[in-house]
């Protein structure tokens, strides 16, 4: 995944041209692991947030419990 940084004239254009509610800053981290996306988002004042991405649930289900996590804990949707 390729992320493409904009200057502060293009933010401020943007930002003029859709209604914002709030802006928040996040940091964002992209690891793949044996075809499995693993996304790690920090977003200011509402902390930590981790996605696992990937085509074959089964394997997102392994992943998952290989780490130590419980599939309870997690959201499973499906992006068209």
């Amino acid at each position: 995944m390729d992320a493409q940084l904009i200057g502060e004239a293009e933010k401020q254009r943007l930002l003029n041209e859709n209604k914002t509610d709030k802006v928040f800053k996040k940091q964002r981290r992209i690891w793949n692991v044996d075809g499995i996306d693993v996304v790690i988002d920090r977003v200011e004042g509402l902390g930590a947030f981790i996605e696992f991405q990937g085509r074959d649930k089964q394997k997102l289900l392994d992943f998952i419990k290989s780490l130590g996590f419980s599939p309870e804990d997690f959201v499973f949707t499906a992006l068209q």
